[in-house]
């Protein structure tokens, strides 16, 4: 891009919208009209040192760098990206050379940590396919960047308080493929979900249960429809708990008796 007072203020615009600090600075702004793509080429100054991201090592010299490239958020309806020159430097804790952590996105990820927060900002509200309709991006890379934090949250969820919780199975796709699905009552929200619909599926949910800091004997209340399965499940694995039925079945089981019961 040509020099002069509008580059500097993009420069300076993006510098402090990627909260980008010392040593790192945009070295350049480029437009690749072909596919309205704007890239941000990001560098580090001369000389710098970096944190082990592996030990904590502090002021590590730099080894050498590689390129590296991750979508961002769209600018003036151009698909706007970041290259930049990812140091590695060698760690004498860890006798080894490591690639640093850049602080505008995760490892392995070919996106920013905001335009991830966007993906799942709209996946929260409709199906993954829509999502990469709406933004231009493939199933794949929009579903990977889903199931990282999903699979983030689960990892390290605290489920010690857990206390009343509702199971419900529903069909997943077609031929009959169900799973279950288990809800804190008190936060409203989902916390398991496991293929399957019979008794074993709380078994293990009992199992994660325990994995996350979770007691069964804690679950007091437990909400179900009237299935054998799930009423069996529920009674084996929380000795204390209290079956709820929801009303919808109760309705629905007292509407087709009153229809039978009038029927001549």
């Amino acid at each position: 891009m040509e020099c002069g007072p509008l580059v500097a203020i993009y420069t300076r615009m993006y510098q402090d919208v990627l909260g980008l600090q010392k040593p790192w600075h945009i070295a350049d702004i480029k437009i690749e009209p072909h596919d309205k793509t704007e890239v941000i080429l990001v560098d580090f100054d001369k000389g710098a040192r970096f944190d082990c991201p592996k030990c904590g090592t502090t002021q590590c010299k730099t080894h050498d760098s590689h390129p590296e490239r991750k979508r961002h958020l769209d600018f003036h309806g151009f698909h706007c990206c970041i290259h930049a020159r990812v140091p590695r430097i060698k760690c004498p804790n860890c006798k080894s050379v490591v690639t640093v952590d850049v602080p505008w996105g995760r490892r392995y990820s070919g996106f920013t940590y905001e335009y991830e927060m966007m993906v799942l900002s709209f996946a929260s509200a409709m199906a993954i396919s829509k999502v990469g309709n709406l933004i231009n991006e493939n199933f794949d890379r929009v579903f990977r960047i889903v199931s990282f934090y999903v699979n983030e949250w689960v990892s390290n969820s605290d489920h010690s308080q857990v206390c009343s919780i509702a199971t419900d199975e529903t069909s997943c796709r077609r031929g009959h493929k169900y799973i279950t699905v288990v809800i804190d009552l008190n936060k409203r929200r989902v916390i398991f979900a496991t293929p399957g619909k019979d008794h074993t599926t709380i078994d293990r949910f009992k199992q994660f249960l325990e994995e996350h800091d979770g007691d069964p004997a804690n679950i007091t209340e437990g909400c179900c429809d009237m299935s054998p399965s799930f009423i069996k499940g529920l009674n084996e694995n929380f000795p204390n708990i209290s079956i709820i039925f929801d009303k919808f079945h109760v309705m629905k089981m007292m509407n087709e008796a009153l229809k039978n019961k009038g029927t001549p």
